[in-house]
């Protein structure tokens, strides 16, 4: 009977660890990112010091230690192109949803985004002059 308890102990174990690494290893967005470029309605925006870090279903976006926005993220890997829909929790934008479009490009990140509430997904990679958008490209931290 201990034999069934143990193994019973140790499927449950590798079940719940499993389910962590593969949340982690699925969701290409986790982890501490670098802004390189940033670009709204065509002008480019100081990047310098602004990191965007996700974990499973949540990020933050910092300044150094000042927070800018902070909240909860979905993703659409299988749609063309893949979709990011936020939902901001703290910040200026508090209350409000974000839809984006996102890609890696070899090691780089790049995100772009309609503004807050506006409900129009970008169609495209582009922050181009009254675009009403938002795109960033970011370089994943070392670890």
């Amino acid at each position: 009977m201990r034999w069934l308890t143990w193994t019973a102990v140790l499927l449950m174990t590798t079940a719940v660890w499993a389910h962590a690494h593969r949340s982690t290893e699925e969701d290409p967005l986790v982890g501490v990112w670098t802004l390189e470029t940033l670009e709204v309605n065509g002008e480019p925006q100081a990047v310098a010091g602004i990191v965007f870090e996700c974990k499973p279903g949540t990020y933050t976006l910092k300044a150094g230690d000042q927070l800018i926005e902070a909240g909860k993220y979905k993703l659409d890997a299988k749609a063309d192109p893949k979709t990011i829909d936020l939902e901001i929790t703290e910040g200026d934008d508090k209350g409000k949803k974000q839809l984006g479009i996102w890609k890696k490009d070899g090691a780089a990140l790049v995100l772009c985004f309609g503004f807050p509430a506006a409900d129009v997904r970008p169609k495209e990679f582009t922050a181009a002059k009254d675009s009403n958008q938002i795109m960033a490209r970011l370089k994943k931290k070392a670890n």
